[in-house]
Protein backbone atom coordinates (compact mmCIF):
# COMPACT_ATOMS: atom_id res chain seq x y z
CA UNK A 1 0.00 0.00 0.00
CA UNK A 2 1.34 3.49 -0.85
CA UNK A 3 1.29 6.25 1.48
CA UNK A 4 -1.56 8.10 -0.46
CA UNK A 5 -3.98 5.50 0.55
CA UNK A 6 -2.87 5.86 4.26
CA UNK A 7 -3.54 10.03 3.74
CA UNK A 8 -7.04 9.47 2.01
CA UNK A 9 -8.63 7.36 4.77
CA UNK A 10 -7.25 10.02 7.19
CA UNK A 11 -9.00 13.02 5.37
CA UNK A 12 -11.89 10.80 4.97
CA UNK A 13 -12.40 10.07 8.70
CA UNK A 14 -11.32 13.95 9.32
CA UNK A 15 -14.21 14.86 7.03
CA UNK A 16 -16.79 12.81 9.19
CA UNK A 17 -15.40 13.76 12.32
CA UNK A 18 -15.98 18.03 11.68
CA UNK A 19 -19.25 17.51 10.28
CA UNK A 20 -20.55 16.07 13.51
CA UNK A 21 -18.76 19.61 15.24
CA UNK A 22 -21.98 20.78 16.30
CA UNK A 23 -23.49 17.60 17.69
CA UNK A 24 -20.40 17.58 20.05
CA UNK A 25 -21.89 20.84 21.59
CA UNK A 26 -25.07 19.00 22.30
CA UNK A 27 -23.80 15.75 23.59
CA UNK A 28 -21.58 17.77 25.94
CA UNK A 29 -24.41 20.02 27.55
CA UNK A 30 -26.71 16.55 27.71
CA UNK A 31 -23.75 14.94 29.45
CA UNK A 32 -23.18 17.62 32.06
CA UNK A 33 -26.74 17.91 32.95
CA UNK A 34 -27.16 13.78 33.44
CA UNK A 35 -24.06 12.00 32.94
CA UNK A 36 -20.98 14.35 33.92
CA UNK A 37 -18.26 11.59 34.39
CA UNK A 38 -18.69 11.52 30.72
CA UNK A 39 -18.42 15.63 29.75
CA UNK A 40 -15.43 15.89 28.16
CA UNK A 41 -16.94 15.95 24.20
CA UNK A 42 -15.94 19.59 24.10
CA UNK A 43 -13.20 20.12 27.24
CA UNK A 44 -10.43 18.11 28.13
CA UNK A 45 -10.61 16.84 31.86
CA UNK A 46 -7.40 15.92 34.08
CA UNK A 47 -7.47 13.12 37.25
CA UNK A 48 -8.87 14.31 40.61
CA UNK A 49 -11.50 16.45 38.49
CA UNK A 50 -14.53 17.12 40.45
CA UNK A 51 -16.86 16.15 37.60
CA UNK A 52 -20.10 17.46 38.97
CA UNK A 53 -18.82 20.56 40.74
CA UNK A 54 -21.22 22.75 37.98
CA UNK A 55 -24.44 21.06 39.13
CA UNK A 56 -27.00 21.88 42.17
CA UNK A 57 -28.62 18.71 42.14
CA UNK A 58 -27.62 15.47 41.16
CA UNK A 59 -31.57 14.23 40.54
CA UNK A 60 -31.34 14.11 36.49
CA UNK A 61 -28.06 12.01 37.04
CA UNK A 62 -30.11 9.68 39.09
CA UNK A 63 -32.87 8.98 36.97
CA UNK A 64 -30.22 8.31 33.85
CA UNK A 65 -28.46 6.18 36.30
CA UNK A 66 -31.70 4.21 37.19
CA UNK A 67 -33.00 3.72 34.09
CA UNK A 68 -29.28 2.40 32.56
CA UNK A 69 -29.10 -0.13 35.55
CA UNK A 70 -32.80 -1.18 35.29
CA UNK A 71 -32.35 -2.05 31.20
CA UNK A 72 -29.47 -4.08 31.75
CA UNK A 73 -31.44 -5.63 34.89
CA UNK A 74 -33.98 -6.85 32.43
CA UNK A 75 -33.16 -6.98 29.39
CA UNK A 76 -29.78 -9.03 30.43
CA UNK A 77 -30.69 -10.93 33.96
CA UNK A 78 -27.82 -13.21 35.10
CA UNK A 79 -30.11 -15.53 36.05
CA UNK A 80 -31.38 -15.86 33.04
CA UNK A 81 -30.22 -17.47 29.44
CA UNK A 82 -32.04 -14.37 28.31
CA UNK A 83 -30.66 -15.01 25.04
CA UNK A 84 -31.60 -17.84 22.86
CA UNK A 85 -31.15 -18.90 19.04
CA UNK A 86 -33.97 -19.85 17.60
CA UNK A 87 -34.56 -20.69 13.47
CA UNK A 88 -36.30 -17.92 11.34
CA UNK A 89 -38.10 -20.98 9.48
CA UNK A 90 -41.04 -22.55 11.64
CA UNK A 91 -40.12 -25.82 10.30
CA UNK A 92 -36.62 -25.89 11.38
CA UNK A 93 -37.61 -24.22 14.51
CA UNK A 94 -40.22 -27.02 15.35
CA UNK A 95 -37.52 -29.98 15.09
CA UNK A 96 -36.37 -31.33 18.02
CA UNK A 97 -33.05 -31.96 17.45
CA UNK A 98 -32.72 -28.98 15.67
CA UNK A 99 -33.90 -26.79 19.06
CA UNK A 100 -32.00 -29.13 21.37
CA UNK A 101 -28.59 -28.02 19.45
CA UNK A 102 -29.62 -24.17 19.39
CA UNK A 103 -30.16 -24.59 23.57
CA UNK A 104 -26.85 -26.10 23.71
CA UNK A 105 -25.15 -23.45 20.95
CA UNK A 106 -27.29 -20.58 23.32
CA UNK A 107 -25.89 -21.95 26.55
CA UNK A 108 -22.20 -22.31 25.07
CA UNK A 109 -22.30 -18.83 23.96
CA UNK A 110 -23.73 -17.44 27.03
CA UNK A 111 -20.39 -18.61 28.86
CA UNK A 112 -17.87 -17.45 26.48
CA UNK A 113 -19.79 -13.88 27.07
CA UNK A 114 -19.71 -14.23 30.90
CA UNK A 115 -15.95 -15.61 31.24
CA UNK A 116 -13.97 -12.66 32.75
CA UNK A 117 -11.51 -11.85 29.91
CA UNK A 118 -14.50 -11.21 28.01
CA UNK A 119 -15.06 -7.57 30.13
CA UNK A 120 -18.68 -8.13 28.51
CA UNK A 121 -20.41 -6.35 32.00
CA UNK A 122 -17.90 -3.68 32.18
CA UNK A 123 -18.51 -2.83 28.25
CA UNK A 124 -22.05 -3.25 27.93
CA UNK A 125 -22.50 -1.01 31.50
CA UNK A 126 -21.07 1.51 29.63
CA UNK A 127 -22.89 1.02 26.30
CA UNK A 128 -26.49 1.40 28.41
CA UNK A 129 -25.16 4.81 29.94
CA UNK A 130 -24.22 5.99 26.56
CA UNK A 131 -27.77 4.36 25.16
CA UNK A 132 -29.64 6.61 27.80
CA UNK A 133 -27.96 9.29 27.59
CA UNK A 134 -27.09 10.08 23.85
CA UNK A 135 -29.67 7.73 21.88
CA UNK A 136 -26.31 5.69 20.80
CA UNK A 137 -23.22 3.57 21.87
CA UNK A 138 -20.32 1.91 20.57
CA UNK A 139 -19.42 -1.55 21.50
CA UNK A 140 -16.82 -3.83 19.30
CA UNK A 141 -17.15 -7.98 20.26
CA UNK A 142 -13.34 -9.30 18.74
CA UNK A 143 -11.31 -11.82 19.52
CA UNK A 144 -8.72 -11.24 22.40
CA UNK A 145 -4.72 -11.37 21.59
CA UNK A 146 -4.75 -14.67 22.09
CA UNK A 147 -7.81 -16.08 20.06
CA UNK A 148 -8.81 -18.15 22.85
CA UNK A 149 -11.55 -16.39 23.66
CA UNK A 150 -13.81 -13.19 23.54
CA UNK A 151 -12.89 -9.56 24.02
CA UNK A 152 -15.86 -6.79 24.64
CA UNK A 153 -14.45 -3.13 24.46
CA UNK A 154 -16.88 -0.09 25.04
CA UNK A 155 -15.93 3.56 22.95
CA UNK A 156 -16.17 7.31 23.28
CA UNK A 157 -18.60 8.34 21.10
CA UNK A 158 -16.04 11.49 20.77
CA UNK A 159 -13.58 9.19 19.43
CA UNK A 160 -16.09 7.41 16.89
CA UNK A 161 -17.60 8.40 13.59
CA UNK A 162 -19.15 6.59 10.84
CA UNK A 163 -21.26 6.87 7.64
CA UNK A 164 -24.57 4.97 6.07
CA UNK A 165 -25.20 3.33 3.10
CA UNK A 166 -27.92 3.53 0.55
CA UNK A 167 -30.06 0.67 2.52
CA UNK A 168 -30.02 2.92 5.92
CA UNK A 169 -27.32 0.79 7.73
CA UNK A 170 -23.61 1.90 8.95
CA UNK A 171 -21.25 0.55 6.35
CA UNK A 172 -18.31 2.71 7.01
CA UNK A 173 -16.61 3.80 10.83
CA UNK A 174 -13.46 5.50 11.64
CA UNK A 175 -12.27 5.46 15.65
CA UNK A 176 -9.66 7.83 17.07
CA UNK A 177 -7.40 5.86 19.72
CA UNK A 178 -4.01 6.39 21.18
CA UNK A 179 -1.13 3.67 20.72
CA UNK A 180 2.00 3.41 22.96
CA UNK A 181 5.44 2.74 20.47
CA UNK A 182 6.23 -0.45 22.60
CA UNK A 183 2.34 -1.84 21.82
CA UNK A 184 2.79 -0.99 17.86
CA UNK A 185 6.76 -2.67 17.81
CA UNK A 186 5.17 -5.57 19.71
CA UNK A 187 1.97 -6.08 17.47
CA UNK A 188 3.12 -4.77 14.12
CA UNK A 189 5.99 -5.36 13.82
CA UNK A 190 6.20 -5.82 10.05
CA UNK A 191 4.69 -2.22 9.31
CA UNK A 192 5.69 -0.17 11.68
CA UNK A 193 7.62 3.01 10.96
CA UNK A 194 10.94 2.88 11.31
CA UNK A 195 10.73 6.46 13.15
CA UNK A 196 8.74 4.38 15.08
CA UNK A 197 10.82 1.59 15.87
CA UNK A 198 13.69 3.39 16.65
CA UNK A 199 12.22 4.93 19.80
CA UNK A 200 11.05 1.79 21.14
CA UNK A 201 14.42 1.45 23.63
CA UNK A 202 14.15 5.16 24.71
CA UNK A 203 10.01 6.20 24.94
CA UNK A 204 8.29 2.87 24.73
CA UNK A 205 5.25 4.44 26.49
CA UNK A 206 5.39 7.42 24.05
CA UNK A 207 1.65 7.31 22.61
CA UNK A 208 0.94 8.62 18.84
CA UNK A 209 -2.73 8.76 17.21
CA UNK A 210 -3.94 5.97 15.39
CA UNK A 211 -7.10 5.55 13.79
CA UNK A 212 -8.76 2.11 12.96
CA UNK A 213 -10.81 2.20 10.05
CA UNK A 214 -13.93 -0.16 8.26
CA UNK A 215 -14.99 0.61 5.19
CA UNK A 216 -16.76 -1.37 1.82
CA UNK A 217 -14.34 -3.74 0.18
CA UNK A 218 -16.00 -2.53 -2.76
CA UNK A 219 -15.19 0.94 -2.27
CA UNK A 220 -11.37 0.04 -0.93
CA UNK A 221 -10.02 -0.18 -4.36
CA UNK A 222 -6.85 -2.28 -5.07
CA UNK A 223 -4.01 -0.35 -6.34
CA UNK A 224 -2.07 -0.71 -9.63
CA UNK A 225 0.70 -3.78 -9.32
CA UNK A 226 -1.40 -5.32 -5.89
CA UNK A 227 -2.24 -8.91 -7.12
CA UNK A 228 -4.39 -9.75 -3.97
CA UNK A 229 -7.89 -11.36 -4.35
CA UNK A 230 -10.46 -11.26 -1.93
CA UNK A 231 -13.84 -13.01 -1.97
CA UNK A 232 -15.97 -10.08 -2.16
CA UNK A 233 -19.31 -11.33 -1.28
CA UNK A 234 -18.07 -13.01 1.91
CA UNK A 235 -15.47 -10.39 2.56
CA UNK A 236 -17.67 -7.29 2.72
CA UNK A 237 -15.54 -5.07 4.38
CA UNK A 238 -11.98 -3.96 5.43
CA UNK A 239 -10.61 -3.49 8.82
CA UNK A 240 -7.46 -0.97 8.02
CA UNK A 241 -5.34 0.52 10.99
CA UNK A 242 -3.54 3.49 10.35
CA UNK A 243 -0.51 5.45 12.16
CA UNK A 244 -1.49 8.76 11.51
CA UNK A 245 1.29 10.98 12.24
CA UNK A 246 3.67 8.59 10.08
CA UNK A 247 1.40 8.05 6.85
CA UNK A 248 1.52 4.12 8.04
CA UNK A 249 -0.65 1.34 7.48
CA UNK A 250 -0.10 -0.87 10.27
CA UNK A 251 -2.84 -3.21 9.37
CA UNK A 252 -5.52 -4.83 6.76
CA UNK A 253 -7.80 -7.08 6.95
CA UNK A 254 -10.65 -8.56 5.19
CA UNK A 255 -13.59 -9.42 6.94
CA UNK A 256 -17.00 -10.63 6.48
CA UNK A 257 -19.02 -7.93 8.64
CA UNK A 258 -18.51 -4.50 9.96
CA UNK A 259 -17.72 -5.90 13.77
CA UNK A 260 -18.70 -2.54 15.29
CA UNK A 261 -22.38 -2.94 17.27
CA UNK A 262 -23.78 0.84 17.12
CA UNK A 263 -27.45 0.64 18.73
CA UNK A 264 -29.20 4.01 17.85
CA UNK A 265 -32.32 4.26 19.88
CA UNK A 266 -34.25 6.69 17.83
CA UNK A 267 -32.46 8.83 14.70
CA UNK A 268 -33.54 12.76 14.20
CA UNK A 269 -32.46 15.35 12.86
CA UNK A 270 -28.78 14.28 12.47
CA UNK A 271 -28.47 11.80 9.51
CA UNK A 272 -26.73 8.99 10.80
CA UNK A 273 -26.95 10.29 14.70
CA UNK A 274 -29.71 9.19 17.08
CA UNK A 275 -31.25 11.09 19.39
CA UNK A 276 -32.56 9.52 23.38
CA UNK A 277 -36.24 10.30 23.58
CA UNK A 278 -35.31 10.18 27.09
CA UNK A 279 -32.78 13.13 27.79
CA UNK A 280 -33.76 15.05 24.91
CA UNK A 281 -37.49 15.78 26.46
CA UNK A 282 -35.63 15.98 30.20
CA UNK A 283 -32.70 18.72 29.29
CA UNK A 284 -34.78 21.51 29.48
CA UNK A 285 -36.16 20.35 32.80
CA UNK A 286 -32.70 19.50 33.93
CA UNK A 287 -31.81 22.93 33.33
CA UNK A 288 -34.48 24.36 35.27
CA UNK A 289 -33.75 22.32 38.13
CA UNK A 290 -30.44 23.15 38.51
CA UNK A 291 -31.48 26.87 38.54
CA UNK A 292 -34.34 26.26 40.68
CA UNK A 293 -31.82 24.20 43.07
CA UNK A 294 -29.44 27.13 43.65
CA UNK A 295 -32.45 29.56 44.03
CA UNK A 296 -34.10 27.11 47.31
CA UNK A 297 -30.44 27.14 48.51
CA UNK A 298 -30.06 30.71 48.60
CA UNK A 299 -33.63 30.71 50.00
CA UNK A 300 -33.01 28.65 52.74
CA UNK A 301 -29.41 29.86 53.84
CA UNK A 302 -31.34 32.85 53.90
CA UNK A 303 -34.05 32.01 56.34
CA UNK A 304 -31.26 30.01 58.13
CA UNK A 305 -28.48 32.92 58.12
CA UNK A 306 -30.63 36.10 57.44
CA UNK A 307 -29.16 38.92 55.72
CA UNK A 308 -28.66 42.22 58.69
CA UNK A 309 -29.46 45.68 58.80
CA UNK A 310 -27.17 47.55 61.08
CA UNK A 311 -27.36 51.30 62.37
CA UNK A 312 -24.02 53.24 61.53
CA UNK A 313 -21.51 54.53 63.63
CA UNK A 314 -23.52 52.14 66.27
CA UNK A 315 -22.73 48.19 65.69
CA UNK A 316 -18.92 47.56 64.77
CA UNK A 317 -17.47 46.97 61.43
CA UNK A 318 -16.37 42.84 62.62
CA UNK A 319 -19.60 42.33 62.74
CA UNK A 320 -19.76 38.46 64.87
CA UNK A 321 -22.63 36.71 63.17
CA UNK A 322 -21.61 33.13 63.94
CA UNK A 323 -23.20 31.42 66.87
CA UNK A 324 -22.59 32.39 70.17
CA UNK A 325 -21.00 35.19 69.12
CA UNK A 326 -20.62 38.81 70.68
CA UNK A 327 -21.12 42.59 68.50
CA UNK A 328 -20.69 45.25 70.93
CA UNK A 329 -23.01 48.77 70.39
CA UNK A 330 -22.17 52.12 71.04
CA UNK A 331 -23.35 52.33 74.95
CA UNK A 332 -24.67 56.06 73.70
CA UNK A 333 -27.16 54.56 71.16
CA UNK A 334 -30.98 55.23 72.32
CA UNK A 335 -32.86 51.59 71.82
CA UNK A 336 -35.59 53.70 71.84
CA UNK A 337 -34.45 55.14 68.07
CA UNK A 338 -35.12 51.07 66.68
CA UNK A 339 -33.10 48.01 67.20
CA UNK A 340 -29.09 49.00 65.90
CA UNK A 341 -29.25 45.74 64.80
CA UNK A 342 -32.04 43.32 63.36
CA UNK A 343 -32.53 40.99 60.01
CA UNK A 344 -33.67 42.10 56.93
CA UNK A 345 -37.51 41.51 56.94
CA UNK A 346 -38.28 38.33 54.25
CA UNK A 347 -41.52 36.81 52.81
CA UNK A 348 -40.93 33.38 52.70
CA UNK A 349 -44.34 31.93 51.96
CA UNK A 350 -42.89 31.24 48.41
CA UNK A 351 -40.56 28.46 49.67
CA UNK A 352 -43.37 25.89 49.95
CA UNK A 353 -44.65 26.95 46.76
CA UNK A 354 -40.68 26.65 44.82
CA UNK A 355 -40.63 22.94 46.89
CA UNK A 356 -43.88 21.95 45.16
CA UNK A 357 -42.56 23.22 41.98
CA UNK A 358 -39.10 21.05 42.50
CA UNK A 359 -41.53 18.21 43.51
CA UNK A 360 -43.42 18.79 40.31
CA UNK A 361 -40.30 18.65 38.73
CA UNK A 362 -39.01 15.36 39.79
CA UNK A 363 -42.02 13.57 39.06
CA UNK A 364 -41.60 14.63 35.36
CA UNK A 365 -37.61 13.40 34.76
CA UNK A 366 -39.57 9.83 36.43
CA UNK A 367 -41.72 10.23 33.11
CA UNK A 368 -39.22 11.03 30.79
CA UNK A 369 -36.68 8.45 31.74
CA UNK A 370 -39.74 6.05 31.27
CA UNK A 371 -39.42 4.46 34.80
CA UNK A 372 -43.06 5.18 35.85
CA UNK A 373 -43.71 2.44 32.59
CA UNK A 374 -40.97 -0.05 33.64
CA UNK A 375 -43.16 -1.65 36.22
CA UNK A 376 -46.47 -3.88 35.81
CA UNK A 377 -49.47 -1.04 36.30
CA UNK A 378 -50.75 -1.36 39.76
CA UNK A 379 -53.01 -4.66 40.55
CA UNK A 380 -56.61 -3.02 41.99
CA UNK A 381 -56.10 -5.05 45.05
CA UNK A 382 -58.59 -7.95 44.22
CA UNK A 383 -57.83 -11.31 43.02
CA UNK A 384 -58.02 -10.65 38.75
CA UNK A 385 -59.52 -12.92 36.12
CA UNK A 386 -57.44 -14.73 33.32
CA UNK A 387 -59.01 -11.86 31.01
CA UNK A 388 -57.97 -8.86 33.35
CA UNK A 389 -54.79 -10.04 33.54
CA UNK A 390 -54.30 -10.34 30.11
CA UNK A 391 -55.31 -7.12 29.88
CA UNK A 392 -53.13 -5.38 32.51
CA UNK A 393 -50.09 -7.22 30.44
CA UNK A 394 -50.86 -5.94 27.33
CA UNK A 395 -51.57 -2.77 28.61
CA UNK A 396 -47.78 -3.35 30.04
CA UNK A 397 -46.60 -3.94 27.07
CA UNK A 398 -47.98 -1.25 24.67
CA UNK A 399 -46.68 1.20 27.20
CA UNK A 400 -43.07 -0.30 27.88
CA UNK A 401 -42.40 -1.28 23.46
CA UNK A 402 -41.02 2.37 22.84
CA UNK A 403 -38.16 1.69 25.64
CA UNK A 404 -37.71 -2.01 25.41
CA UNK A 405 -38.11 -2.55 21.58
CA UNK A 406 -34.98 -0.49 20.29
CA UNK A 407 -32.68 -1.99 22.87
CA UNK A 408 -33.83 -5.37 22.01
CA UNK A 409 -33.13 -4.82 18.05
CA UNK A 410 -30.33 -2.51 17.97
CA UNK A 411 -28.50 -3.78 20.68
CA UNK A 412 -29.24 -7.33 22.32
CA UNK A 413 -29.59 -8.39 19.05
CA UNK A 414 -27.14 -7.32 17.43
CA UNK A 415 -24.36 -7.91 19.52
CA UNK A 416 -25.55 -11.75 20.01
CA UNK A 417 -25.77 -12.19 16.35
CA UNK A 418 -21.86 -10.35 15.39
CA UNK A 419 -20.97 -13.27 18.41
CA UNK A 420 -22.68 -16.03 17.38
CA UNK A 421 -21.04 -15.58 13.83
CA UNK A 422 -17.17 -14.68 15.54
CA UNK A 423 -17.98 -17.94 17.24
CA UNK A 424 -19.06 -19.43 14.69
CA UNK A 425 -16.18 -18.45 12.27
CA UNK A 426 -13.58 -19.69 14.71
CA UNK A 427 -15.08 -23.29 15.35
CA UNK A 428 -16.43 -22.10 19.01
CA UNK A 429 -19.12 -25.04 18.08
CA UNK A 430 -16.61 -27.30 17.83
CA UNK A 431 -17.19 -30.01 16.26
CA UNK A 432 -19.73 -28.55 13.20
CA UNK A 433 -20.63 -32.00 11.96
CA UNK A 434 -22.83 -31.71 15.72
CA UNK A 435 -24.80 -29.24 13.77
CA UNK A 436 -27.53 -30.78 12.25
CA UNK A 437 -28.42 -30.57 8.55
CA UNK A 438 -31.40 -28.81 8.79
CA UNK A 439 -29.49 -25.93 10.68
CA UNK A 440 -26.52 -25.56 8.55
CA UNK A 441 -27.07 -22.55 6.28
CA UNK A 442 -30.09 -22.00 7.48
CA UNK A 443 -30.95 -18.96 8.98
CA UNK A 444 -31.06 -18.31 12.87
CA UNK A 445 -31.64 -15.42 15.15
CA UNK A 446 -31.35 -14.38 18.86
CA UNK A 447 -34.93 -14.20 20.94
CA UNK A 448 -34.51 -12.30 24.57
CA UNK A 449 -35.78 -13.14 27.85
CA UNK A 450 -37.04 -9.69 28.34
CA UNK A 451 -40.57 -8.43 30.03
CA UNK A 452 -41.59 -7.71 26.29
CA UNK A 453 -40.86 -11.39 25.12
CA UNK A 454 -41.53 -13.06 28.23
CA UNK A 455 -45.37 -11.43 28.10
CA UNK A 456 -45.63 -11.95 24.48
CA UNK A 457 -44.58 -16.28 25.28
CA UNK A 458 -46.87 -16.43 27.74
CA UNK A 459 -49.77 -15.08 26.15
CA UNK A 460 -49.77 -18.32 24.17
CA UNK A 461 -50.61 -20.24 27.55
CA UNK A 462 -53.45 -18.34 29.16
CA UNK A 463 -54.50 -18.46 25.39
CA UNK A 464 -55.07 -22.05 25.66
CA UNK A 465 -55.60 -21.48 29.58
CA UNK A 466 -58.89 -19.51 28.54
CA UNK A 467 -59.56 -21.64 25.14
CA UNK A 468 -59.40 -25.24 27.22
CA UNK A 469 -62.25 -23.99 29.53
CA UNK A 470 -64.44 -22.66 26.62
CA UNK A 471 -64.18 -25.95 24.78
CA UNK A 472 -64.81 -27.88 28.34
CA UNK A 473 -68.01 -25.46 28.25
CA UNK A 474 -68.79 -26.61 24.60
CA UNK A 475 -68.49 -29.95 24.69
CA UNK A 476 -71.22 -30.45 26.97
CA UNK A 477 -73.80 -29.25 24.46
CA UNK A 478 -71.90 -31.03 21.62
CA UNK A 479 -69.03 -33.74 22.09
CA UNK A 480 -68.09 -32.91 18.32
CA UNK A 481 -66.48 -29.69 19.49
CA UNK A 482 -63.61 -31.15 20.77
CA UNK A 483 -62.93 -31.50 16.56
CA UNK A 484 -62.67 -27.49 17.30
CA UNK A 485 -59.64 -27.01 18.47
CA UNK A 486 -55.51 -28.55 17.64
CA UNK A 487 -55.07 -29.77 21.30
CA UNK A 488 -51.36 -31.19 20.17
CA UNK A 489 -50.49 -28.21 18.64
CA UNK A 490 -52.00 -25.57 21.29
CA UNK A 491 -50.35 -28.14 23.94
CA UNK A 492 -47.31 -27.57 22.48
CA UNK A 493 -47.00 -23.73 22.12
CA UNK A 494 -48.41 -23.45 25.44
CA UNK A 495 -45.40 -25.30 26.71
CA UNK A 496 -42.92 -23.46 24.66
CA UNK A 497 -44.65 -20.60 26.28
CA UNK A 498 -43.71 -21.28 29.56
CA UNK A 499 -40.56 -21.64 28.57
CA UNK A 500 -40.28 -25.80 29.00
CA UNK A 501 -36.88 -26.78 27.82
CA UNK A 502 -36.69 -28.64 24.10
CA UNK A 503 -35.25 -31.91 25.72
CA UNK A 504 -38.53 -32.43 27.88
CA UNK A 505 -40.19 -32.24 24.82
CA UNK A 506 -40.41 -35.53 22.54
CA UNK A 507 -40.26 -35.22 18.59
CA UNK A 508 -43.30 -34.68 16.83
CA UNK A 509 -42.81 -37.96 14.40
CA UNK A 510 -41.70 -40.18 18.11
CA UNK A 511 -45.18 -38.67 19.55
CA UNK A 512 -47.00 -39.87 16.51
CA UNK A 513 -45.19 -43.67 17.02
CA UNK A 514 -45.94 -43.23 20.75
CA UNK A 515 -49.79 -42.55 19.93
CA UNK A 516 -49.96 -45.39 16.72
CA UNK A 517 -48.43 -47.72 18.80
CA UNK A 518 -51.20 -47.03 21.47
CA UNK A 519 -53.66 -47.06 19.12
CA UNK A 520 -52.72 -50.38 18.09
CA UNK A 521 -52.63 -51.75 21.21
CA UNK A 522 -55.81 -50.42 21.94
CA UNK A 523 -57.34 -52.13 19.21
CA UNK A 524 -55.47 -55.90 20.36
CA UNK A 525 -56.81 -55.22 24.11
CA UNK A 526 -60.10 -54.55 22.37
CA UNK A 527 -59.95 -57.62 20.22
CA UNK A 528 -58.70 -60.03 22.94
CA UNK A 529 -61.52 -58.84 25.05
CA UNK A 530 -63.92 -59.53 22.24
CA UNK A 531 -62.82 -62.92 22.51
CA UNK A 532 -62.74 -63.37 25.89
CA UNK A 533 -66.38 -62.04 26.16
CA UNK A 534 -67.48 -64.64 23.50
CA UNK A 535 -65.24 -67.25 25.32
CA UNK A 536 -67.22 -66.71 28.41
CA UNK A 537 -70.64 -66.70 26.52
CA UNK A 538 -69.79 -69.96 25.24
CA UNK A 539 -69.05 -71.27 28.39
CA UNK A 540 -71.92 -69.83 29.78
CA UNK A 541 -74.31 -71.64 26.66
CA UNK A 542 -72.57 -74.85 26.86
CA UNK A 543 -74.70 -76.34 29.51
CA UNK A 544 -77.66 -75.64 27.52
CA UNK A 545 -76.62 -76.55 24.17
CA UNK A 546 -75.91 -80.27 26.17
CA UNK A 547 -79.59 -80.28 27.65
CA UNK A 548 -80.92 -79.69 24.12
CA UNK A 549 -79.07 -82.08 22.53
CA UNK A 550 -79.82 -84.56 24.79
Amino acid sequence: MTLSRCRELTEIGDRLFSARGSLMSLWQDIAENFYPERADFTTTRSLGDDFSAHLMSGYPALQLRELADQLAAMLRPRSKLWAKLTASNAKIDEDTAARQWLEWASERQRKAVYAPRAQFLRATKTTDYDFVAFGQAVLLPTLNTDRDGLLFRAFHLRDVAWQEGRDGQIDCVHRKEMMTVRDMVKYFPKTVAEAVRSMNDKEPYKEFPVRHCVVPSELYDEKDGDKRKINRKRFLFYAVLLDVEHDTILEEVPQPRLGYVIPRWRLGGFKQYAVSPATMAALPDARLMQVMALSMMEAGEKAANPPMVATADVVRTDFQSYAGGITWVDREYDERLGEALRPVTQDLRGISHAQQMLEDLRELLKEQFYLNKINLPPAEGREMTAFETRKRVEEYVSRALPLFEPMEVENNAATQNEVFALLLDNNGFAPPEAMPELLRGADVHFEFESPLQATAERVKAQAFQEAAGILQIAIQADPNAIHELDIRKGTRDALRGVDVPADWLRDPKEVDAIIEASNKLREQQQKVGQLDQMAQIAQKAAPMVGALNR
